[in-house]
């Protein structure tokens, strides 16, 4: 017997090792008590800001991302970035990243820190071309952001089973305009 995340990575499982869908059970990730805020309209946001949350990795188009923060600079983008493929040349990311006023990178983040970041961000993007199941947009919601994703199966999975109500699913053509 086999427990994932997603019906998803369910799929996958199946397919690549011949596992009977039946065989695989889906048990979806949860989220501490402390992500989940009522008041929304208590929240300080002081300027229009968009966070990205995880890694710095090419199947997350964090290059896009930060593509899309360089042209839209009356919006403030946040990067969390948790961790950086050790394969990936990332000096230019930063460079850039460090000659724009819209834009700061926080790395190493307790989740109380992140939890303080994603409820003083207007929206959060996920532009991934891959994911297994999209945890921050699980937790962005939460926190009362407007999830802006890619079309994925797991995107639209996550979207569907947390009743996410404030979301916009974007390809990576239209990014610029739609946000």
């Amino acid at each position: 017997r086999f427990i994932t995340v997603s019906q998803f990575t369910k799929s996958k499982i199946s397919t690549l090792f011949g596992v009977n869908q039946k065989d695989i059970l889906v048990s979806y990730n949860g989220l501490s008590d402390e992500y989940y805020y009522q008041n929304y309209s208590n929240i300080s946001r002081q300027n229009k800001q968009i966070i990205y949350v995880g890694d710095l990795d090419s199947r997350k188009n964090t290059y896009k991302i930060l593509d899309i923060a360089l042209e839209l600079k009356n919006i403030n983008f946040v990067f969390v970035i948790s961790r950086v493929d050790p394969s990936q040349s990332t000096d230019i990311f930063f460079k850039k990243a460090n000659d724009f006023n819209n834009v700061r990178i926080c790395r190493s983040l307790t989740e109380s820190e992140l939890i303080q970041e994603y409820r003083s961000s207007d929206a959060s993007i996920s532009l991934s071309s891959y994911e297994g199941f999209g945890m921050t947009l699980l937790e962005s919601a939460a926190c009362g952001c407007h999830v802006f994703c890619s079309r994925l199966s797991p995107h639209v999975e996550v979207v569907d089973i947390a009743k996410i109500n404030s979301y916009t699913f974007i390809n990576l053509d239209e990014s610029i305009q739609i946000i």
